[in-house]
Order: C-alpha cells, then sequence, then structure tokens
C-alpha cells in the first residue's frame, strides 16, 4: 500500500471519526494501519497486529466526558497529553519511541475549523492529529 494514500486515508478516517460514525476511527484506522505494515514487503506478523492495541485507546476518547478527563481532575492540556502518550504505545514496540513526543504535541494543538454543514466542521486540529499519526505509521 502506498504511503501518502495511508497517511491520507487514515487522516480521513480520523477527522469522520471524530465527529461521527466513531467506529470508523477507532476500528478502521487501527485496522488500516495493520493492514499497511501487514502489505509491505518485510511482512511481519507481530509488528501487522501491534497497531490493532490502538483500537481500545481511540475508543476511550479524551473529550469533556470522557473518563480519563475524570481520571484527570477535568485537566483538558493533561488529558490531551495522557491521550497523545496512551497513543504512542504501539509505536514504541516499534522502535519509533519519538511518538511519545509528536502524539501529545499533535493533541495539544486546538486550532478550530472551517464549517463544512450545519453539524460538521472541517477540524485543523484532527487534520493535524490524525495526520500525525498517519505518518507516524508509515515512517
Amino acid at each position: 500500500m502506498n504511503k501518502i494514500l495511508t497517511v491520507i486515508i487514515i487522516t480521513i478516517f480520523g477527522m469522520i471519526g471524530g465527529q461521527c460514525c466513531k467506529w470508523i476511527r477507532r476500528y478502521l484506522v487501527p485496522s488500516l494501519a495493520s493492514l499497511y505494515v501487514a502489505t509491505k514487503k518485510n511482512k511481519n506478523k507481530f509488528k501487522a497486529f501491534i497497531y490493532l492495541i490502538l483500537m481500545p485507546i481511540l475508543s476511550m476518547g479524551y473529550g469533556e466526558t470522557s473518563k480519563l478527563r475524570r481520571l484527570l481532575g477535568g485537566n483538558d492540556k493533561l488529558t490531551r497529553i495522557v491521550y497523545g502518550l496512551l497513543l504512542s504505545i504501539p509505536f514504541w514496540f516499534l522502535g519509533k519511541g519519538y511518538a511519545s513526543i509528536a502524539l501529545p504535541l499533535a493533541f495539544l494543538v486546538k486550532a478550530g475549523g472551517i464549517p463544512i454543514t450545519p453539524t460538521k466542521d472541517f477540524l485543523f486540529e484532527d487534520l493535524i492529529r490524525y495526520s500525525t499519526l498517519g505518518t507516524l505509521v508509515v515512517l
């Protein structure tokens, strides 16, 4: 699978799953990451399945009503940092420890967006978050 196409699809799925159809972000993003690794020349089953760890992490969320936010005393910035660190866990198994810097920084970004429909926006922050995630997958 092409690296650029993989980043684009992961980004789009992450952005869609942030505003509706949460299952797309929770299950398709990790599945696509696993599929990308499985189709590379140096196929490694462990590496292909390690991205499935993202499923429960992406399912827990980090918003105002999340358990993680409550656990961290309602602190938004701390919640976003911890969430980014949790998302970096599978990358550590793959020798990409730098994800523990990139993902917390990406999830700290608050950049607003452009309305697309009365209920949906194109969020620049989601573009940054999920393109970072996708880029880390293909590196």
